[in-house]
């Protein structure tokens, strides 16, 4: 993971962190766009797939199955689907 302070990181962390659940990148990113996160990506579903990636090599987040993600926490006790809820404080991204 870069030294550098990553909205992306950011916004993925949070929105892992606001749910109970294990999250698939469709998720993740619903979350997102209902928020309005604000970025350049030409392709804003591959920039978070890649994102993903930094933060699971980073031992940030974790796969807990097949493209499902949730944060390398002992306290969350993820299950396998979720609605996605828009976390309150994601809302300071835009």
């Amino acid at each position: 993971m870069r030294n550098k302070t990553n909205r992306w990181h950011e916004a993925i962390i949070k929105v892992l962190d606001a749910s109970d659940v294990s999250m698939s990148p469709a998720q993740i990113w619903q979350v997102m766009e209902n928020v309005k996160f604000k970025h350049k990506s030409a392709s804003p579903r591959s920039t978070l797939g890649a994102r993903l990636a930094e933060l699971v090599a980073a031992k940030v987040v974790v796969v807990v199955g097949k493209a499902l993600y949730r944060r390398a926490t002992p306290s969350h006790h993820a299950l396998p689907v979720m609605d996605a809820g828009v976390p309150e404080d994601l809302h300071n991204y835009n």
